[in-house]
């Protein structure tokens, strides 16, 4: 499960670079991220270029900002890679390609957390 504070600058290491396509083995594609409340249905689209790109992990800089209309609760989410420059916020647009699902939650910028384990 990917854990993020809202309105806090969030560092995510994903294994993604097992699943793209050789179309990007010599380049480094922008990912197409889709978020859906689990509660409300609500559904999010956003593009994140990395911050590192390794052999094992893709490594991202993930800010959830105070105006954005993601509110703290569970999320499912959806990544998707596509060429960089593209733009396209779509996840059924033709050129995006499916890399990984999982959970997600957001915590409320006006919690503090002293220790978490898992």
């Amino acid at each position: 499960m990917i854990y993020l504070v809202k309105n806090s600058d969030n560092v995510v290491a994903l294994s993604l670079r097992e699943e793209l396509p050789t179309i990007f083995s010599s380049t480094t594609p922008e990912y197409l991220f889709y978020f859906e409340n689990d509660l409300t249905q609500f559904t999010s689209t956003t593009i994140y270029n990395s911050v590192v790109e390794s052999w094992r992990y893709t490594k991202f800089n993930i800010n959830i900002s105070a105006d954005t209309q993601l509110n703290e609760g569970y999320y499912t989410y959806r990544i998707y890679s596509q060429t960089n420059g593209n733009g396209n916020l779509d996840p059924n647009y033709s050129g995006s390609t499916f890399l990984e699902s999982g959970k997600l939650y957001i915590e409320g910028n006006n919690n503090t957390i002293n220790d978490i384990y898992t």
